[in-house]
């Protein structure tokens, strides 16, 4: 499991009020077989997953599953690396900012935080405080 969204904590509405709705994301670059399995195989492999890895009991009422092969950025080993250079990048050359899921972040929570402390830099060296 590379992770799980609880999208009735982020939109409100999207599950009766007596449950949850849960995507679960499984797989990725460094497990890229997963896409062979069976629908009932994602669906055994969630489960086991989910009362794994957040204790959860019971079954779902509703399931459904997307296939996407590149569906969730992945960093490879050595980004750490590239993000050095990258903000060495930035501090030399002032008003070359880098942002956006490719840098600190792959979701869009990552990416706002990311794109405040961009807006905060550049208030600092413009000024516009």
């Amino acid at each position: 499991m590379l992770g799980a969204l609880w999208s009735d904590a982020i939109f409100p509405g999207q599950a009766p009020a007596d449950h949850r709705l849960i995507r679960i994301i499984l797989g990725g670059a460094h497990d890229p077989s997963i896409l062979d399995l069976t629908t009932d195989e994602l669906h055994k492999l969630s489960i086991k997953e989910s009362h794994t890895v957040m204790k959860m009991n019971g079954q779902p009422v509703f399931r459904c599953h997307f296939r996407h092969p590149r569906g969730i950025a992945q960093y490879n080993v050595g980004h750490l690396k590239k993000l050095e250079v990258i903000e060495g990048l930035e501090r030399d050359l002032p008003g070359l900012f880098f942002t956006g899921a490719s840098y600190r972040g792959v979701s869009v929570n990552g990416c706002i935080k990311d794109a405040v402390r961009i807006r905060d830099r550049f208030l600092e060296q413009w000024g516009a405080k």
